[in-house]
């Protein structure tokens, strides 16, 4: 196939025929994406492979289109098997498709999956520095190439989104389920809490929905490894990145020692962090560092957590640990995150400033004894309890400790932080 030929396949709107987003829901970042449409800065959405990004992008153009952008003003190239370069898919559309030069009318310009591409930031370097009227979207599934291409030639150039898998409110408005939502327990409340059961069992991922979760999960795992890790970095163990990752599945919001690590798998501490950041870039891991804590400290003892709790279907996991990684998975989108360790633990820390406590149990346990010490050291004002149906207050001298079901918190959250 020609580079014309692929162009024209991936571009059908040339012809007439709109992006192809049915059965597919507006993400909630769509919104705040859109603002940023007329904006000359390039716009970077990074995330996991198969979390949407496509979709995403489609739902963009259709919405250019529905504002009267003609579909001939709309690039779309997908580098997912790199045998082109951005340049020449750039010099074939606007001599053969636009048939114009890109500073003569605006354009939109959609590069998919261009962690494959180094040469992708200085061709939208150079673009932008022209003052040509191109509005640039990329997209990659791992950080690496896109965030360093961002700081090295794009500094002031790019505004760079995540877009993580479904939270369980997109989870909710896929399967068409409506529901009101305030401080308090909605009347919905024994309907949200089998469809939050369902959301930990089914996971973010609605292409699997309907597939083998396992198998669908081994394959998409497979890709991330030799398509976004691998492929882009000087991978010597393949292996040993592979047992990493599912030493974390099993292992999921534990703190992880990785001078024990280097001496379990005999590998260099060295090579230890080095791998571990390589997951993370890939968004197969996260990590949360020790509140407030020594810089050494939070090196050697981060908590992880499994990118997405989707991946603990491949992995035997307590469904205690399932509930705490949707928890932190959620709240990392818009809070920086910490754990705190003392004679005890408390498993996620919001926040730095203005610090607040969050536990997580799949049931109502004991006295809140870490929560209580931290908000007495810290002076944090709010320490909560998620669990999977309990919600009520209860006090403990001058401090007040809320019990709230994980569903109701996770659509809620802004409200409760």
């Amino acid at each position: 196939m020609t580079l014309i030929e692929d162009m024209t396949e991936q571009n059908p709107w040339w012809s007439g025929i709109p992006p192809d987003t049915k059965d597919t829901i507006e993400r909630d970042i769509f919104k705040e994406i859109s603002q940023h449409i007329g904006e000359k800065e390039a716009l970077g959405i990074i995330g996991l492979r198969r979390s949407g990004k496509t979709t995403l992008m489609k739902q963009i153009m259709e919405y250019l289109m529905k504002k009267g952008v003609e579909g001939r003003d709309i690039l779309y190239f997908s580098f997912d098997l790199p045998k082109n370069r951005p340049e020449d898919v750039l010099k074939e559309y606007f001599n053969s498709i636009a048939v114009r030069h890109p500073s003569e009318r605006k354009t939109y310009v959609f590069f998919d999956e261009v962690q494959n591409v180094p040469s992708w930031s200085r061709v939208v370097k150079t673009y932008i520095d022209r003052g040509y009227p191109v509005k640039f979207f990329i997209s990659g599934s791992s950080s690496f190439n896109i965030l360093r291409g961002a700081g090295e030639s794009l500094i002031g150039r790019i505004r760079i989104k995540e877009l993580s898998p479904f939270s369980f409110g997109e989870f909710l408005k896929y399967r068409g389920i409506s529901y009101h939502i305030s401080n308090s327990i909605p009347q919905e409340h024994g309907r949200l809490i089998s469809e939050f059961r369902k959301y930990m069992k089914m996971g973010s991922f609605p292409e699997s929905y309907e597939k083998d979760i396992s198998e669908y999960l081994s394959t998409m795992v497979d890709l991330i490894f030799f398509r976004d890790i691998i492929n882009i970095l000087e991978i010597k163990r393949p292996n040993l990145l592979r047992e990493l990752f599912y030493r974390v599945l099993e292992q999921s919001g534990n703190q992880v020692n990785y001078a024990n690590l280097s001496r379990e798998t005999g590998a260099k501490y060295e090579t230890i962090i080095s791998y571990m950041d390589y997951l993370e870039m890939a968004f197969l891991i996260s990590r949360s560092r020790l509140y407030p804590g020594k810089i050494s400290q939070r090196k050697k003892v981060p908590k992880i957590y499994a990118g997405d709790h989707s991946f603990m279907f491949l992995a035997d996991v307590p469904e205690g640990r399932v509930l705490e990684t949707i928890v932190f998975n959620h709240l990392k989108r818009k809070y920086e995150l910490f754990y705190w360790h003392n004679s005890g633990e408390v498993d996620i820390i919001a926040g730095k400033k203005e610090p607040i406590a969050i536990e997580v149990s799949v049931s109502e346990e004991k006295k809140p004894t870490h929560i209580l010490s931290f908000m007495e050291r810290y002076s944090a004002k709010k320490g909560y309890v998620l669990t999977i149906e309990t919600f009520r207050k209860e006090r403990f001298g001058n401090k007040e400790i809320s019990y709230i079901p994980a569903y109701l918190f996770l659509l809620n959250s802004s409200n409760f932080l």
